[in-house]
């Protein structure tokens, strides 16, 4: 892989030699982002440019893991929101049938949830809108 060197020049590897050497296995497909960044460094890379596209690639990665980790919290954020929700429907249907009085008890909590949602503030604007751009704007984005 090493280019013969010259007097005074660095010791440096062929990069097209190198790229076939890391796309090697055929079952896996090359990285164009990956190649591109081997490309710019001109057909002999360095052990520096060659250090740098690996932090690169690493760098790259662990964005994509905390993206999918992020997405992931906010799947489980929205997913108990969702549930208090629905428990609070089926407290509500469940004290029709026993035909408890509307204006007992949906007055206080009304009240109580209205001065929570004041409270909250900002909270269950972020949260709703956490909710649209995950399941309306970009569902199948990561």
């Amino acid at each position: 892989l090493r280019v013969p060197q010259v007097d005074g020049q660095e010791p440096a590897v062929d990069r097209d030699k190198l790229l076939l050497w890391a796309f090697r296995d055929g079952g896996r497909k090359s990285s164009s982002r990956l190649a591109g960044s081997v490309f710019r460094y001109g057909p002999a890379i360095t052990m520096d440019e060659f250090i740098k596209v690996v932090e690169e690639s690493y760098q790259e990665q662990r964005l994509i893991t905390a993206s999918v980790a992020a997405f992931d919290r906010l799947h489980s954020e929205v997913r108990v929101f969702l549930q208090v929700v629905l428990l609070f429907v089926f407290l509500i249907l469940l004290l029709a049938v026993w035909s408890v009085s509307v204006v007992t008890w949906l007055v206080p909590i009304g009240s109580a949830l209205l001065s929570a949602a004041v409270l909250a503030g900002r909270i269950t604007s972020d949260i709703l809108d956490c909710f649209f751009f995950a399941y309306i704007i970009r569902p199948y984005d990561i």
